[in-house]
């Protein structure tokens, strides 16, 4: 999960954290302890991590979209971060619906960040919607040359989609510039196997 460092930034924050990951099930207890004494955002926060930390997503969903909806309007591009990773906590525990709803309220409140587009792909294709992975990956690429795993990601995507060639295509790219991408690589045996051989170093952006 990407750090929303605003939050993150509370002296108790880093030992909530710190115990989360040294002990899921005491740290929740300690984080929530922490909420119900009036804590803030920061213990909400970390109770929202330790809720994944032991396997109950849906709960973490629910906190982080109650740190978005609080953050909207003083800090959207916080609230978009915070809608970003609800989203990953409720694709975590298979309820689409709801993921797809928190990645809409994301992008309304950073509709054109680079950042957000980078962070939305992945979930958009844990959901199995490779159009809206593509089209997410196609915005970003506005800002920024993708990064071999994203250049990965949306021949995936592409490969999803049954455009073979475009697919190699993005793969050629991430494998000229990661050639030991174990993605990259999996996704390369299998287009292989459609008569797509990819050579790297052999293309250039």
């Amino acid at each position: 999960m990407a750090n929303a460092t605003d939050l993150a930034l509370d002296p108790g924050y880093q030992a909530c954290v710190d115990k989360v990951r040294d002990s899921p099930e005491q740290g929740r207890h300690q984080a929530l302890r922490w909420v119900s004494d009036g804590g803030g955002d920061p213990a909400l926060y970390c109770a929202a991590i330790a809720d994944l930390a032991i396997g109950v997503p849906r709960l973490a969903a629910e906190r982080l979209e109650v740190l978005a909806k609080k953050n909207r309007t003083p800090d959207p591009y916080l609230s978009a971060r915070l809608y970003v990773q609800a989203a990953q906590a409720w694709a975590a525990g298979g309820e689409t619906l709801p993921a797809l709803a928190a990645i809409a309220e994301a992008e309304r409140m950073a509709p054109a960040t680079e950042e957000v587009k980078l962070l939305i792909a992945p979930i958009y294709a844990q959901v199995g919607r490779w159009g809206l992975t593509k089209r997410a990956l196609d915005a970003a690429e506005e800002f920024n040359p993708l990064s071999a795993p994203a250049l990965t990601l949306r021949a995936r995507a592409r490969k999803e989609l049954s455009d073979t060639e475009g697919a190699a295509r993005d793969l050629q790219i991430a494998l000229n510039l990661e050639p030991e991408n174990i993605e990259a690589l999996v996704l390369r045996g299998e287009l292989a196997q459609a008569g797509y051989i990819i050579d790297p170093y052999t293309a250039s952006r």
